[in-house]
């Protein structure tokens, strides 16, 4: 990997506490049963929906993400507290990269990733450049589909307790951890600093393309 466990970790954190100290209570509350998702960023870096149908993957809206080199954005899962891993049919997000450390679009090592924290306080770390048919489609003019879990035998996870050892493919990390409840989950881009777009974000049968999709996107139960 290209950094630590630790170092992952800790970008994240930042960003937690900064989230926890600045969405309101409603938002943090969110019901179980739909799937909404918040931007955030650090006071460097930006995270914020934009209308504009020439970059929207469909529709109207597309989330735009560009981070300072110090600095971290994303969006935050709402919704999926409480659920386990088994009971995601989906996770992931659709990414138009622009670019990265301010050259060709691409994705590093890490960044950027979804961050997945278990009540146990393990941390997952999926990213598409560990799946083996997306590390290198990385684009500034096209979406790329990123599903941990549709795609899990092309995707290998970390975590933050095995370092630079994976904890393995889709299929392992159920296995030791599938049972065990999500406290939160965030998509972030720290380190190294990028710009992109976010078309569709999903997680279990549901998808958020727009900011005020919510309460229609249930997320267990089966996917047609």
């Amino acid at each position: 990997m290209k950094s630590s466990s630790t170092l992952k970790l800790l970008p994240f954190l930042a960003a937690f506490f900064l989230l926890n100290a600045s969405l309101p209570t409603s938002v943090m509350a969110a019901s179980r049963s739909n799937l909404t998702v918040s931007p955030f960023s650090s006071p460097d870096s930006t995270a914020n929906w934009v209308n504009d149908p020439s970059v929207a993957e469909t529709g109207s809206f597309a989330l735009f993400v560009s981070t300072a080199p110090t600095g971290y954005g994303g969006v935050v899962y709402h919704g999926v507290e409480g659920l386990t891993l088994s009971q995601l049919n989906h996770l992931g997000f659709d990414i138009e990269m622009i670019s990265t450390s301010g050259g060709s679009p691409s994705f590093a090592a890490g960044a950027p990733r979804l961050s997945i924290i278990l009540s146990s306080g393990v941390v997952l770390y999926p990213d598409p450049f560990y799946c083996s048919d997306l590390s290198s489609a990385a684009s500034a003019t096209t979406y790329v589909h990123f599903d941990v879990v549709a795609d899990g035998t092309n995707c290998t996870v970390f975590s933050s307790l095995s370092g630079t050892t994976p904890v393995g493919l889709w299929a392992d990390v159920l296995i030791e951890y599938g049972i065990v409840p999500i406290s939160q989950i965030i998509m972030i881009q720290d380190a190294p600093n990028g710009t992109f777009y976010l078309g569709t974000i999903l997680a279990g049968c549901a998808s958020v393309s727009a900011p005020n999709q919510n309460a229609k996107f249930a997320i267990p139960g089966s996917c047609t």
